[in-house]
């Protein structure tokens, strides 16, 4: 138990370093669609009459 305690202590920073890039660059990815969506809304005549 002690072995595979340490194991998990061995692996997880790079796992989670990994899986915190995979995530940073899905919500990059996801929020640059947003932008690309919501700039021309936003640039529209209904947003700029108010």
């Amino acid at each position: 138990m002690h072995a595979s305690f340490e194991l998990q202590q061995n692996l997880s920073p790079g796992c989670v370093y990994n899986f915190a890039r995979k995530l940073t660059a899905k919500s990059i990815t996801f929020l640059r669609q947003i932008n690309i969506e919501t700039v021309p809304l936003l640039n529209s005549p209904i947003f700029k009459l108010q």
